[in-house]
């Protein structure tokens, strides 16, 4: 026999168990078959030479993963790769049906996302044209496909190629990138953080659905009010009978195998939604982080015939209240949120997608971003616009974890088209994100764009349009979609939820900036002010300021050779997007007295500069509530090995400035810093009661003498900021030889400390480091044991070409104190010695006295 017509029989045999143990297993009338698992093959689109593909996938990582392209990540290889988004392609796989396949009223296949321009080929007929990435698309395949072998091509085409037709076809020119013509993620176009590598690909599942008679098309339940001892919930179904006559059925809605309410449902032909209440006595409520426990409860739903149940499924609710408050006061107006009815200071930053590639982000990759986000005591991410909207996995985790997300619309830095096809497009995909994300508490704002309101007005965006008619008509289609069509779609689907148009409304040159809504302050950066001016610059909210810094160099060994190591190497300057990247950190390092000659010696200044300037800003917006009520930084995380604004590099390596986050959003925290030369302690607490605690302040040498200041039993406030403490700096003799330390002390059992070190971080005196450390292993990492002889600033430690996660790093260890810290790491002890190493302050004091004697 054949053997190619042997692999074909056993292929279609497996593929028919597979849909019958599918079929058999739902106990419904319905079966769904995964069409991931099958062989699919890609090509050029028109070629004939076809290669292995992994769905979902993109077209990158199958051309790498085939060995046709190197590893776009390494070096400068992006630039080599730009002919792949410029390119058409297409994907092929077959897939069988028999006889009892064809006894279901409806058969569906089903794409849960296509990036993005696509066209839909079964056994030659064109069933489907997608032209968004972020929507589902669902296509009737009864009259296109027969019994035996059916063969499924989808074919798409360039989006780069695409956005040149459709920008030359609009006549008129629209403000801001590449990407803004079509519903696809900005950032593949390139960002000042990302590169650009311009993916196709059927990003998300596919698969066949097979149903008769009721198709349940969504359901939700969400918390309508909470009113002393009970909440009000509300439970939402849209249900499409194909049934010519009415259907009377029963829904069903159980807690622990307990049936707690019921509906009786007379549905007829075609698709009708239907809600109810039901009260909660006594609800555990769902708290963010920091606050208290983010309780969930499981319901089940059915919905049942006499006969039959048609559908069954689980729902996680978490019950709460949230509210984003804009109010007019003596000064601008107000924006904080409200949970449970709690004013919030919001503690967090900005999350982008996790990699250039959107199929390699792993559960488990969400799973350590938003543990690291929830061990830096956050409370709050804002998914920002020019990503895409993240998988259901990242929503659970977050409302495990509670952690709130401000939701951006995915818009950002454009104007986008006004025409009748693409409203409907962007309300489609609108309704279709509402409706699945509405159902998790951690959803705490919708935001209709990134910085376009901002753009428009001062950016010189309007003044680009000599024509007035023509300005007129392009603002218009921006209060089209962001006044109007999104927060109705939001008004309908998920009216708990709040909405706002753009974030901000005003931009950072502006004065409004600071006293209404929320704030992007760039100054610090862009503008190269000095890091000072964010003790002056404090919005009601702070939803963007950065600064960037270097990765680890284990990061950088996924992008060059160490025979390629140097300050500013070709392969290093690809993976700095930012145009004046280099140029603004020398700046900075130079204020702070740094001129750093080696690649370990760039690394940690930067980070360390990093987590000064960010963490002066996180701690002075603080201080400021009730006038300021969150600090969003930018950014949480990296989509490749980049220099960025990230507190954690690309695999996963914290910075120095997640460490300084962690302590500046500790729900009980204590922070010293030096303002208009007065040296300031404030007092933070998150918690709903007020606690007392015992304050002492002490000046110590870095030769070991101590010099106690002061020591006092302080109460702190609930939900509160304040400054307990401030004395002038010109009270202590010249800085460079000690530092500040404030401790804040309860029951002898919470202990939290900060530090303040007057002075330029270069310019401290400090003595020679001697560090003696040891190492242990302990369940899934090891323990570090340092101890010295003398004090030791801010020490780093890191593994030569491994990521690895340390409980705590750049630390200050004193004579005779032994610190234990734990890392976290897969590799084999002797592997970890050999890679194990660290870098101190004192190290590049008494490396630039050297170098400056050498002279």
């Amino acid at each position: 026999m054949d053997s190619i017509f042997l692999k074909r029989y056993f292929f279609f045999l497996t593929l028919q168990v597979l849909w019958g143990l599918s079929c058999h297993a739902s106990g419904f009338e319905s079966k769904k078959t995964d069409l991931c698992n099958l062989k699919w093959e890609f090509s050029k689109t028109n070629s004939s030479a076809r290669y292995l593909a992994r769905v979902p996938g993109t077209i990158h990582t199958d051309l790498y993963r085939d060995g046709l392209i190197p590893d776009p990540f390494f070096a400068c290889n992006e630039k080599e790769l730009q002919w792949i988004g410029q390119t058409d392609w297409s994907y092929h796989t077959h897939f069988y049906l028999n006889e009892n396949d064809f006894s279901f009223q409806n058969l569906e296949l089903v794409f849960e996302g296509l990036d993005c321009f696509a066209e839909v080929i079964l056994n030659g007929h064109n069933i489907l044209e997608a032209n968004n990435m972020f929507r589902e698309w669902r296509v009737d395949i009864e009259p296109f496909v027969e019994i035996g072998g059916n063969f499924l091509e989808v074919r798409f085409f360039s989006a780069l190629n695409r956005f040149l037709a459709d920008s030359a076809a609009l006549g008129y020119p629209l403000p801001g990138g590449r990407w803004n013509l079509s519903r696809k993620a900005a950032y593949h176009f390139g960002w000042d953080w990302g590169p650009t590598f311009i993916t196709c690909g059927i990003w998300k599942p596919v698969y066949l659905v097979a149903y008769n008679g009721i198709k349940v098309e969504d359901a939700s339940i969400t918390t309508q009010s909470i009113v002393h001892d009970t909440a009000l919930l509300k439970c939402e179904i849209t249900v499409f009978s194909h049934f010519d006559k009415e259907i009377s059925t029963k829904f069903e809605l159980y807690f622990h195998g307990n049936l707690i309410s019921n509906k009786d449902l007379n549905i007829e032909k075609g698709s009708h939604s239907f809600e109810f209440d039901f009260p909660v006595v006594h609800p555990q409520l769902w708290w963010c982080n920091g606050l208290g426990k983010p309780y969930l409860y499981e319901f089940e739903l059915s919905l049942k015939t006499e006969k039959k149940e048609w559908f069954h499924k689980n729902i996680r609710v978490g019950i709460r209240n949230i509210q984003l408050v804009l109010q007019p006061d003596s000064i601008g107006t107000s924006f904080y949120f409200k949970l449970n009815g709690v004013p919030v200071f919001m503690k967090g930053a900005n999350y982008i997608p996790s990699h250039s590639f959107l199929t390699e982000t792993t559960n488990s990759d969400y799973e350590r971003l938003l543990r690291n986000a929830k061990e830096a005591n956050m409370n709050m991410l804002r998914v920002w616009g020019g990503g895409v909207y993240e998988r259901d996995e990242f929503y659970s985790l977050a409302d495990e974890m509670g952690i709130l997300i401000w939701q951006d619309f995915m818009f950002a830095c454009a104007m986008y088209p006004g025409d009748e096809e693409f409203f409907q497009n962007v309300r489609q995909e609108a309704i279709e994100q509402v409706r699945r994300l509405r159902n998790h508490p951690c959803l705490a704002l919708w935001c209709g764009n990134n910085e376009i309101d901002e753009a428009w007005h001062n950016w010189g965006w309007r003044n680009q349009y000599q024509n007035s008619k023509l300005r007129d008509a392009v603002w218009s289609h921006y209060l089209n979609l962001f006044h109007r069509l999104l927060p109705a779609v939001v008004h309908q689907y998920d009216p708990g939820t709040s909405y706002i148009p753009s974030s901000p409304r005003f931009g950072w040159g502006r004065s409004q900036s600071m006293v209404s809504g929320d704030s992007h302050y760039w100054g610090v950066w862009w503008g190269q002010q000095p890091f000072e001016i964010l003790l002056q610059k404090i919005p009601r909210f702070m939803s963007e300021f950065g600064f960037q810094s270097m990765p680890e160099i284990s990061t950088i060994r996924k992008v060059q050779p160490p025979e390629a190591d140097s300050l500013f190497s070709p392969q290093l300057r690809c993976h700095q997007k930012c145009s004046l990247g280099f140029e603004i950190l020398s700046v900075y390092l130079e204020r702070e007295g740094f001129s750093p000659q080696t690649l370990e010696e760039y690394i940690y200044t930067t980070q360390l500069v990093q987590a000064k300037g960010i963490g002066l800003g996180l701690a002075a917006q603080r201080a400021s509530r009730p006038h300021c009520m969150g600090s969003l930084f930018w950014q949480l995380n990296d989509c490749w090995p980049v220099v960025s604004w990230s507190s954690m590099d690309f695999q996963g390596n914290r910075k120095a400035l997640f460490y300084k986050t962690r302590q500046l959003f500790d729900p009980i925290a204590i922070e010293t810093f030096i303002h208009e030369q007065e040296v300031k302690i404030f007092l933070f607490s998150d918690l709903p009661k007020d606690i007392k605690g015992t304050l002492t302040f002490e000046m110590r040498y870095y030769t070991g003498k101590l010099v106690p200041i002061l020591q006092a039993e302080v109460n702190v406030s609930a939900n509160s900021s304040s400054c307990v403490y401030s004395v002038p700096l010109n009270e202590f003799q010249q800085v460079g030889d000690y530092l500040f330390v404030a401790t804040l002390r309860f029951d002898d059992s919470i202990i939290r400390k900060a530090y303040c070190l007057p002075g330029l971080l270069s310019q401290q005196n400090l003595p020679e480091a001697h560090l003696l450390t040891s190492i242990r292993r302990e369940n899934d990492g090891y323990i570090i044991s340092v101890k010295s002889d003398v004090f030791i600033a801010f020490i780093q430690f890191y593994l030569k070409e491994s990521p690895a996660e340390f409980s705590d790093n750049f630390i200050h260890v004193w004579p005779g104190q032994n610190v234990e810290i734990f890392c976290r790491t897969s590799l084999p002890e002797q592997e970890f010695q050999r890679q194990f190493s660290f870098f101190t302050l004192n190290e590049l004091y008494r490396i630039n006295l050297n170098r400056h004697e050498n002279k």
